[in-house]
């Protein structure tokens, strides 16, 4: 029986639409079995449920980033997030957490929202997928106070040290490495002590 990979975080509503139908062709000869988009905006979360519909392999996550925080969520907007959560194709909260570069949104704007979306994710039982930069303690921290033991998830795009990893593996977590990993020989020495079943790639 032929092994079929998940790829639990894409961006594949930013391809045009024209090239979409050859790049979900390629991915499944590639043994890909499912594609998962992570959700950056309610616009983005409304357009992946159209390709979930579109695609039988694709499945979606629903969240705003921290990086396109344009304002603090409103009624509106926690309505849209909640509804869009109700796909059955919606599997994720993706992409929700904290940013802290120079050009990143105000940072109690992101903790609001954070915490917000924690709540909402706990609320419709979907597991986080959570984005980090900068900014892992209090990311760390947030997680802990808002219960996001509940639903549990991934850390995306991993980039820190051991003691790092141990608490978010603690939290329920898994840790999610990308292409840092393979430039990065502080990243292999932790990611070599991390049991295999607490890792996506």
């Amino acid at each position: 029986m032929e092994t079929r990979l998940i790829d639990c975080h894409t961006h594949i509503d930013q391809f045009n639409a024209e090239e979409l139908p050859e790049v979900i062709e390629r991915a499944q000869e590639a043994t890909l079995g499912a594609i998962i988009a992570a959700g950056t905006t309610v616009v983005s979360s409304k357009n992946i449920v159209d390709l979930c519909e579109m695609f039988e392999c694709v499945y979606g996550g629903v969240g705003i980033h921290p990086m396109d925080l344009t304002q603090r969520l409103d009624s509106q907007t926690i309505s849209d997030l909640t509804e869009i959560a109700s796909h059955p194709k919606i599997v994720v909260w993706s992409e929700t957490g904290l940013d802290y570069l120079p050009s990143s949104p105000p940072q109690d704007m992101q903790h609001e929202s954070f915490r917000i979306q924690i709540h909402l994710a706990i609320e419709t039982g979907l597991p986080l997928i959570v984005h980090s930069r900068e900014s892992d303690s209090d990311t760390l921290r947030i997680l802990k106070e808002e219960n996001a033991t509940e639903v549990g998830g991934a850390w995306h795009y991993f980039q820190g040290d051991l003691d790092t990893a141990k608490k978010v593996m603690d939290l329920g977590f898994y840790i999610s490495f990308a292409k840092p990993l393979l430039r990065l020989p502080e990243l292999q020495a932790v990611a070599s002590k991390i049991p295999l079943d607490s890792v996506v790639v």
